[in-house]
């Protein structure tokens, strides 16, 4: 008889992945994520939606910002997206772009000389406008050995 976990009582889930390299693309993410979490305090604060496309062309990341709340958290008449930063081709910088587009989300001052911009270069806020967001971080992820997949990621631990 074998042993089988149960998805909804367990902290353990299984995922099967369709290829090697789906695997590891899904791990780096997972580890980007963590990083983000013990870097604000332990748990993410924000959702982030992440759209992996397989692509003939090199592997590349853009990442955006979408905002539905203000910092009163009241609706806005239109989500407002903003690109953040230069689409990525180092894998590597994924976790800071992460960390600072989080930061963004939390003190949302749309309204302000350049933002979201201010959060790509230079030292970071210690502060928070808002400890969690309604609004939302989107990775754009393609490449050759990409297999493609959506996924959104809910804040909390």
């Amino acid at each position: 008889m074998s042993s089988q976990v149960d998805p909804c009582t367990s902290h353990a889930n299984v995922i099967r992945f369709p290829s090697p390299e789906h695997r590891v693309l899904v791990q780096g993410m997972m580890r980007s994520a963590m990083f983000t979490q013990s870097t604000l305090k332990g748990c993410s604060r924000c959702q982030t939606e992440g759209i992996l496309i397989q692509s003939s062309e090199p592997w590349e990341c853009e990442v955006s910002l979408k905002f539905q709340v203000d910092a009163r958290n009241v609706p806005l008449p239109r989500v407002r997206n903003f690109s953040f930063g230069p689409t990525i081709r180092d894998p590597a910088q994924v976790e800071d772009r992460l960390r600072r587009a989080q930061l963004a989300i939390l003190n949302p001052d749309l309204d302000r000389d350049g933002f979201p911009e201010s959060f790509l270069t230079g030292s970071l806020p210690e502060a928070r406008s808002v400890s969690f967001s309604r609004n939302c971080i989107s990775l754009k992820v393609r490449g050759p050995d990409i297999v493609d997949l959506s996924f959104v990621d809910l804040p909390g631990r």
